[in-house]
């Protein structure tokens, strides 16, 4: 499911939500699955979290997923064995891309609050 869910995001072709801007080289993701705990996490966040970007909305399982992707690549990050792997590397970028697209999830609500706070 996970290789099946991060193929169809790779498919999207609307210009405002194409993963390809982000690199070409993330075609050759899909292969890679299975060989880096990290990399699988982080594939599974994106992969949950980006149907969601354009519709502005929150999902539990998103924010699972999100938060167990943190948790491993922590972890992966603490092995120097694993730290400097590019999997690992990948996995990091990877998580940049599912804050990009929260960020736009939170961006109405941030900006309002930083508005009261000045008006108040």
């Amino acid at each position: 499911m996970l290789l099946s869910d991060f193929i169809s995001t790779l498919g999207i072709i609307d210009v405002r939500y194409d993963l390809t801007y982000y690199g070409g080289f993330l075609s050759d993701i899909p292969r890679r699955l299975g060989t880096n705990d990290a990399l699988d996490a982080s594939v599974g966040a994106l992969a949950a979290s980006f149907p969601y970007v354009h519709t502005k909305q929150l999902s539990p399982d998103m924010l699972d997923k999100y938060g167990n992707a943190l948790r491993t690549l922590r972890l992966h990050m603490s092995d120097p064995a694993k730290a400097y792997t590019p999997d690992t590397l990948c996995a990091i970028y990877l998580m940049d891309i599912c804050q990009v697209g929260l960020r736009l999830l939170f961006q109405d609500s941030v900006d309002h609050s930083v508005m009261d706070r000045e008006e108040g």
